[in-house]
């Protein structure tokens, strides 16, 4: 069921107050319907295409195109190999996590320490943790598109490895202040669920969400709202690009409280220095895993 609802916006590095924001909350069906009759016009989300903004004329070519990213997905040669370059790197480390199939219990000491294997043991079965993965899908415009993919490919990897142990959100959020021009709220934190607790994992759904016209048209059009009915007022569009992103406005208060999760792991943009190479991606994955494992065991 979609959230749409005002938070107070979590406050920015040096701030005590940043105000409120509203978040949007929906899965992909929920996307799909408040898309589907909405074209743009001269809105950015149907700008003039350009490659390097926009990706792949197929489906960056306009709104239009980039809606099939929402049911089609997405996964291109470039994106299979960021994905196989990902795996190699990760498996060829020493220092690989496992868990041990009868729980969660996990040895924290022994994860620190960076021991070759670390298998986690008494847990009782049927108490697996809820853990809500949110991924960062936005980015200023001269990030590689190969960023995204790598990111793409470290979301999967880490929901791979812990959904053996745990009950599995992926969301991937889009933050930004000074975006709406409303009377209520400028900031705005959008949420759409890539996976939810009770789906299989679907690489080429991620794939289409790691597309940067997903963002840059998709994404877009929720902040152009679309049918007038998302927002306190009609007209929320700023008169100068779409605002400052930024990795959160949503609180992990506020998150727990709306998807009931027992932890979340966010996971910043695809313009982050972990995402530049593999080989950085492959050791912020495991950095990841090591302390959502220790968070868990306390």
């Amino acid at each position: 069921m979609m959230i749409h609802k005002l938070v107070d916006s979590k406050p920015r590095e040096g701030k005590k107050n940043s105000g409120k924001a509203w978040l949007l909350a929906m899965n992909f069906s929920e996307f799909c319907d408040i898309l589907e009759d909405y074209d743009g016009g001269e809105q950015a989300s149907n700008q003039t295409f350009h490659k390097r903004f926009h990706g792949d004329r197929e489906f960056g070519n306009n709104l239009d195109a980039s809606k099939k990213l929402i049911w089609k997905g997405y996964e291109p040669k470039e994106m299979k190999n960021a994905f196989e370059g990902f795996e190699t790197a990760f498996e060829a480390t020493s220092t690989m996590v496992k868990m041990d199939i009868e729980g969660h219990d996990f040895d924290v000491a022994a994860i620190l320490s960076g021991e070759e294997e670390t298998w986690f043991k008494n847990a009782p079965k049927g108490s697996a943790p809820s853990i809500h993965i949110v991924f960062s899908g936005s980015a200023n415009a001269g990030v590689s598109s190969m960023n995204f993919y790598i990111q793409a490919a470290v979301v999967a990897r880490i929901t791979e490895e812990l959904e053996q142990e745990a009950i599995i959100k992926v969301s991937a959020s889009y933050s930004a202040v000074n975006c709406l021009r409303d009377s209520k709220a400028s900031a705005l934190g959008i949420l759409l669920a890539v996976k939810d607790f009770d789906e299989p994992s679907n690489k080429k759904r991620l794939g289409g969400v790691a597309h940067p016209s997903f963002f840059r048209r998709n994404v877009f059009s929720l902040m152009e709202n679309p049918n007038g009915v998302l927002y306190s007022d009609k007209d929320t569009c700023p008169k100068d690009g779409y605002g400052q992103s930024v990795e959160s406005v949503i609180s992990d208060e506020d998150m727990s409280e709306s998807f009931g999760s027992d932890f979340t792991i966010r996971i910043p943009s695809p313009s982050s220095e972990h995402f530049d190479n593999i080989e950085n991606a492959v050791m912020y994955c495991k950095s990841v895993l090591k302390d959502i494992q220790a968070k868990v065991s306390e």
